[in-house]
């Protein structure tokens, strides 16, 4: 018995030493992140302003397959709202408290399992020439006996915030001028090997036209004469190095092929061993097709992927099969690690 007592004494010892520790903490905490996004401050608000928008973009939307969203009456505007219950994400509302448009708006998320707490969610706009930097912050306050868990927030979800920001810039960007270009898919997939032949090019990116290309490909099919039905897939380009402050560019002009030809000094022959890839289908104009990069490039880093070989675009469809250049396709993949 006077063990017992000895024990229920260490512990109780234990609990107040860790009750005065919690009483020297603050349980406030703060995360945010920020993002540039090509697109008025406006249109940018719509995909925040209306919480169906949100199951496109936020992370906790994509990030449990099981969430089932149930939206009030109001889904747009102030006093829009929903409930979500998920497996991984627990159970909790959203509610828009307040909207300025093209400046701030304001939400309350409520969680209710797996525990009961809440936390404010703000996004901030600021817009200049045409370019939108959007904040979102996320604050609250930890219950007493959670306080310990305010320091860590940041790391803990910062980067949850950094993934959904990322998407609703693609999302955002691809969808304000549809006819100018669009990044209609972003996907991580397995891309097949394949035997190529092609000419290697090293020059001023303000030198490249589409000459270069179309010249390459007719120099290519040449070659390859009575073996150019063996060209498989779409015209391609492998960018191995892209720099415009320095103005240079290192390409290859490919066209894959199962031919058994050898190359020879114009026209050499490779083969690409395949794997992983981060791919995005673009459509419009080949002067557009950065935002596709740039979507996958985001995408990577949002995702920890490291690049393992040269950028490959293949085009699809383009001015040899449609005359509206809003309607050329170009797959565009990343080999990753």
């Amino acid at each position: 018995m006077k063990a017992l007592k000895i024990v229920l004494l260490v512990l109780l010892g234990l609990v107040a030493i860790f009750v005065i520790y919690l009483s020297t903490l603050s349980g406030d905490y703060k995360v945010t992140r920020s993002i540039e996004i090509e697109a008025p401050s406006e249109w940018v608000g719509r995909y925040v302003n209306n919480l169906e928008q949100w199951e496109r973009w936020s992370y906790w939307n994509l990030v449990d397959s099981t969430n089932v969203i149930t939206y009030g009456e109001i889904r747009e505007g102030a006093g829009a709202n929903y409930r979500w219950v998920g497996n991984e994400t627990g159970e909790g509302t959203i509610e828009l408290l307040s909207v300025e448009p093209g400046v701030k708006i304001a939400s309350m998320i409520s969680f209710m399992k797996p525990f009961s707490s809440q936390m404010n969610s703000d996004f901030l706009f600021s817009e200049q020439n045409g370019v939108t930097t959007i904040s979102w912050e996320n604050y609250g306050s930890m219950p007493f006996f959670m306080r310990w868990m305010a320091g860590g927030m940041d790391a803990a979800f910062g980067n949850q915030l950094d993934s959904g920001l990322i998407k609703l810039k693609t999302i955002a960007e691809s969808e304000l001028q549809p006819a100018g270009g669009r990044v209609l898919s972003l996907t991580q997939e397995e891309m097949e090997g394949f035997t190529y032949f092609y000419m290697p090019y090293s020059i001023r990116i303000s030198e490249m036209t589409p000459d270069i290309l179309s010249n390459s490909y007719e120099s290519i099919y040449g070659f390859l004469a009575e073996d150019a039905s063996t060209v498989t897939g779409a015209p391609m380009c492998f960018y191995e190095t892209w720099n415009m402050e320095a103005d240079s560019t290192s390409f290859k002009v490919v066209l894959a092929s199962t031919s058994s030809k050898e190359g020879n000094e114009t026209v050499l022959k490779d083969s690409f061993s395949g794997g992983k890839v981060v791919k995005a289908v673009y459509q419009g104009a080949y002067e557009g097709s950065g935002m596709a990069h740039n979507a996958i490039e985001e995408y990577m880093v949002a995702n920890g992927l490291e690049m393992a070989g040269a950028a490959i675009e293949m085009y699809v469809t383009g001015p040899a099969d449609e005359s509206d250049a809003a309607k050329w396709i170009t797959e565009i993949a990343y080999p990753i690690k």
